[in-house]
């Protein structure tokens, strides 16, 4: 069993998908303009995302899209500049999960943007440990 499989499996509310193809991988690094966290590329091609009530990994069309999206001016007039984050899911809430983009790369850290208050709080060291966290039920986004 991968530490993948043992992951999605502790929690009846996880829906898994088909596995991403190479394409749409190379797709998302095109959009990243940087190598992304080897884990996070594992997962997708474990599954090209994870539903627990939302979308708390998007598939790589929706992280795509997620990340292209050109920022509106209402958007710069209430939150801090987004530029050097790699959006990657979503709680049900709305908060955002992301990768901070480095100069080179994409930390492999996972942090959440919280939209009530726009703070960014670094929740996991890794795409495995937040998934650990989230679907175990330990996850509180209100007290971090």
């Amino acid at each position: 069993m991968s530490d993948w499989q043992r992951l999605t499996t502790t929690s009846d509310k996880v829906a898994l998908r088909a596995s991403v193809t190479d394409m749409d991988l190379q797709d998302l690094r095109k959009c990243a303009g940087l190598q992304l966290p080897q884990k996070y590329e594992d997962f997708l091609r474990y599954s090209d995302g994870l539903d627990v009530y939302s979308s708390i990994v998007f598939s790589t069309k929706d992280a795509i899209v997620k990340n292209s999206r050109p920022i509106t001016q209402d958007w710069d007039e209430l939150y801090m500049p987004v530029a050097g984050l790699f959006f990657f899911g979503e709680d049900a809430d709305g908060d955002l999960f992301f990768f901070r983009r480095l100069k080179r790369c994409v930390d492999r850290s996972v942090y959440v943007w919280r939209h009530e208050d726009d703070s960014r709080i670094q929740i996991a060291f890794s795409l495995a440990a937040f998934l650990e966290q989230y679907l175990s039920g330990d996850y509180d986004a209100w007290n971090l």
